[in-house]
């Protein structure tokens, strides 16, 4: 019901094939956390838990949970090619991200298919070169355009982050985004995900932003920024195109989402939003119906 990525299938399980990550990037805790070391499990090593609990429990889906689980380009096509070489019916996603550059080509995301990879997000951050230089987080659009289009290709899905309002940021450099998104949509991506960027106590920029008020404040909705409302009206805009862009070059994706949702078999986080709205709001509806009851109930003597 919670799960950090889209579930298509009842059983699954998140899993970790690696920790750390080597980049810098300033609105990051990673950096500091693991002092940008990157630690690995063998290939080996991470398919013999996708079977023991393939085996023993029926997991079919696998959610990796890394930061950066293709650093390792080698690595991960062993990985691969050991789900492969075993026979494991089972598919799995990369719902934290990952920095699509570490993917070398599309023979490497044709691997990735063929051995069940359903979900892929990566985070590009922001359209704008010079935004990407100021976030200390160098990017290869060009690379992740070709690679995106080749997973809308073989199935796989895709998911896209940005982090909008960072420190340095102008009116032209979220145009440049939003042309970004624009682009990507007609490659195939399935989704897109925006944050309004916020100082991370550990994250480089931290002592950079100012005009909280207390720790509580920095969260996904920092409505303490100056430009936190010019700021949510550009996502929400962004929101609304992307799903016009997706509706006029992919439609049937786009229609195939209320079926997903009804039939509960989640292909990507948005379709999963509504799910989880309803969930809580009955479990609210429960809760209620049971303080009623308790409170109406006479204790016994």
């Amino acid at each position: 019901r919670f799960a950090h990525g889209p579930v298509t299938n009842k059983r699954y399980l998140p899993i970790l094939t690696s920790r750390g990550c080597p980049y810098q990037c300033r609105f990051c805790v990673i950096p500091e956390t693991n002092k940008r070391h990157w630690r690995m499990r063998s290939a080996k090593n991470v398919v013999d838990e996708m079977e023991f609990f393939y085996s023993m429990y029926k997991i079919q889906e696998f959610h990796i949970e890394d930061v950066d689980p293709t650093i390792s380009d080698k690595r991960f096509r062993e990985i691969c090619q050991e789900i492969i070489s075993r026979g494991l019916k089972i598919s799995w996603k990369i719902v934290s991200g990952t920095k699509i550059e570490t993917i070398r080509d599309e023979k490497t995301i044709d691997l990735m298919a063929q051995a069940g990879c359903r979900y892929v997000s990566i985070s590009p951050e922001s359209g704008s070169p010079n935004v990407l230089k100021l976030m200390k987080k160098p990017f290869d659009l060009a690379h992740a355009e070709r690679l995106a289009a080749h997973m809308s290709k073989v199935g796989i899905k895709l998911q896209i982050c940005f982090v909008l309002g960072f420190p340095g940021e102008t009116v032209e450099d979220l145009q440049m985004t939003w042309d970004l998104v624009r682009r990507l949509t007609r490659k195939g991506i399935d989704e897109i995900a925006l944050f309004i960027v916020t100082p991370v106590p550990g994250s480089a920029i931290y002592d950079s932003i100012g005009g909280y008020g207390s720790l509580s404040e920095l969260n996904f909705s920092p409505v303490w920024r100056d430009d936190y409302e010019r700021l949510s009206r550009f996502r929400l805009a962004l929101y609304r195109h992307f799903l016009l862009w997706k509706l006029i070059h992919h439609p049937l994706k786009f229609l195939k989402q209320p079926l997903n949702f009804l039939l509960r078999r989640f292909e990507t986080k948005m379709e999963m939003v509504p799910y989880r709205v309803l969930a809580i709001w009955f479990y609210k509806v429960r809760q209620t119906i049971t303080d009623v009851v308790f409170w109406r109930t006479p204790c016994p003597r």
